[in-house]
């Protein structure tokens, strides 16, 4: 096997405006039946907030935020591929942009919620901290979409943006770390702490198991040369901004409540009794 990097300027997740949008426009619409997992999601959302149980998305505001922007996003997008409307297209312009750049997007929240338990962040200068990492990861982001790591076996070639697997590697090991942390006992377990590790966890063994796809595929036959690029992208934004649902869920089982209240070696008799001392909700 060989790892080598590759400065191509054939290979963009963004490249001119108008060629981004009608790349992602033409992706969108050979794999928009996936579009049926998303609106299985959103039958659950609609579902958890008729049963007044929005108390579940309380840590997982971040989340929530991009998954309205997702839907905004394949929205336009599907509209844009059916219509074709050229004199608007610069409108629907941001829409294509979002989708090529979620995958990445979501990951750093992962991370950034992640590393607040793993580093022991303060809670006072999170937003601060917050709104600087968002602006340093958008420059590297813009510096280096050109990169690609290239993974050479016998049988095929892999061709990556380069921080997509970087940053999905650094998920993986911070998801360990607190775990780690919590079996040891050097970090003690509450309601938020439980939320972020399930949807880590959640999250991580989905994007792994895509990675896993595009290697081998349905035929578990690789391709000679394979780029994760718009399909795979389009693929995620039907899924990823829905996992937090299915993580709040698994958070609020019944399962999981009755490890979380063992550990804290006490029962709650009602939601408000689950109020903990937490770090800021917006992380």
């Amino acid at each position: 096997m060989l790892i080598y990097f590759e400065i191509n300027s054939k290979y963009s997740n963004l490249t001119s405006g108008q060629d981004t949008l009608e790349i992602y426009s033409k992706a969108i619409s050979s794999t928009c039946y996936h579009l049926v997992a998303s609106l299985l999601f959103i039958v659950y959302y609609a579902k958890i907030i008729i049963q007044n149980e929005t108390h579940k998305f309380e840590f997982y505001r971040p989340f929530h935020g991009l998954m309205y922007l997702s839907i905004v996003s394949i929205s336009s997008l599907i509209c844009y591929s059916i219509y074709k409307p050229y004199s608007w297209s610069m409108h629907f312009l941001p829409s294509s942009i979002f989708i090529a750049f979620q995958y990445f997007i979501f990951l750093s929240i992962l991370i950034f919620q992640l590393s607040i338990f793993v580093f022991g962040l303060e809670d006072g200068n999170l937003k601060k901290l917050a709104c600087i990492v968002a602006v340093a990861l958008a420059l590297l982001q813009w510096a280096t979409h050109k990169v690609l790591l290239i993974i050479e076996t016998p049988n095929y070639t892999l061709k990556y943006y380069i921080l997509d697997p970087i940053f999905l590697l650094i998920a993986l090991i911070f998801t360990g770390i607190l775990f780690k942390k919590l079996v040891k006992g050097n970090l003690s377990i509450n309601q938020q702490i439980l939320c972020i590790l399930i949807n880590s966890v959640v999250s991580v063994v989905f994007l792994v198991g895509i990675q896993i796809w595009t290697i081998e595929g349905p035929t578990l036959a690789p391709q000679p040369q394979k780029l994760f690029e718009e399909n795979e992208y389009i693929f995620c934004a039907f899924y990823i901004p829905f996992l937090w649902i299915l993580s709040a869920n698994l958070s609020y089982s019944d399962y999981f409540q009755s490890i979380f209240q063992k550990e804290e070696g006490m029962k709650y008799k009602s939601e408000d009794e689950r109020r903990i001392a937490t770090v800021s909700r917006i992380f």
